[in-house]
């Protein structure tokens, strides 16, 4: 299996953008549960929301610039249904690595980080940006 438009460079600027986010995400999920005490998947369901937001707009503006073959209305309605998926991934991850392991949970939010960027670079390029092609 071979995925067409998937380049080291593209894939460098999704992880960028994905990374920048998602310490904006960390210190909006710290602060929601610390600060204004919500329970740490409340907190980690505002961190996402925001995160997913910004992570289209970025990746819409710069890592698929000119190579999108959507709207950006449609684009952004496709970003939401990979990002609920990675949402259920996250969730379930965290709880189990918080509620069964013990783990502190901005540290499980780190340790599924990596798993949340590959499925959601696969899933934004082929579906929400329809740049990438999937090939036997």
């Amino acid at each position: 299996m071979n995925i067409e438009g998937i380049s080291i460079h593209r894939a460098a600027r999704y992880a960028t953008v994905s990374v920048c986010t998602f310490f904006i995400n960390l210190t909006i999920v710290w602060f929601c549960a610390q600060a204004l005490g919500f329970h740490y998947l409340a907190a980690v369901l505002v961190g996402f929301v925001t995160e997913t937001t910004l992570l289209y707009c970025f990746n819409r503006l710069w890592t698929f610039r000119g190579v999108a073959n959507t709207t950006a209305i449609a684009g952004y309605a496709r970003a939401w249904l990979v990002a609920l998926s990675t949402l259920g991934l996250i969730l379930t991850v965290e709880w189990f690595l918080v509620g069964m392991l013990g783990v502190h949970y901005l540290l499980a939010r780190v340790l599924v980080a990596p798993v949340a960027y590959a499925w959601s670079l696969f899933w934004d390029g082929t579906f929400t940006f329809g740049v990438f092609r999937v090939t036997r």
